[in-house]
């Protein structure tokens, strides 16, 4: 599934899902999840804050975009919609230049080798 971000690209994404209406609770999630996100376990009170916990600390693969009601949410979700994909953009370049950057290691690592094996061989012709 790809996914289409401001600068015309396609972005490989494994699922998103449009809801409207938020419900704080994620029955389907563990418990150890709820803390990690740092969402309350127990029943008391509701914390609201839901932009501090669109990409939740610890799990960068999931993001959750609360719509509170579904009339009139894009004036909502546009502005987690866009924290969310600039997090997902610079991963995505992160994970680039690390092999942008392993590459030019090789490379230059496999042609330095290359010229020391040469400039052993000509030492070694040379002196014996």
């Amino acid at each position: 599934m790809h996914h289409i971000v401001d600068s015309d690209d396609l972005l490989q994404t494994d699922l998103i899902i449009c809801a409207t209406g938020y419900v704080e609770k994620f029955p389907f999630l563990s418990r150890t999840f709820h803390r990690i996100i740092g969402q309350n376990t127990t029943e008391e009170g509701v914390d609201l804050d839901l932009y501090r916990r669109i990409i939740p600390f610890g799990v960068p693969n999931i993001a959750f975009i609360g719509l509170p009601a579904s009339l009139n949410t894009w004036m909502f979700f546009k502005r987690p919609t866009r924290l969310a994909n600039v997090h997902y953009e610079r991963q995505e370049k992160a994970a680039n230049k690390a092999t942008s950057i392993w590459h030019y290691h090789w490379y230059f690592g496999f042609t330095h080798t290359i010229l020391l094996l040469l400039l052993l061989i000509l030492f070694i012709w040379f002196f014996f």
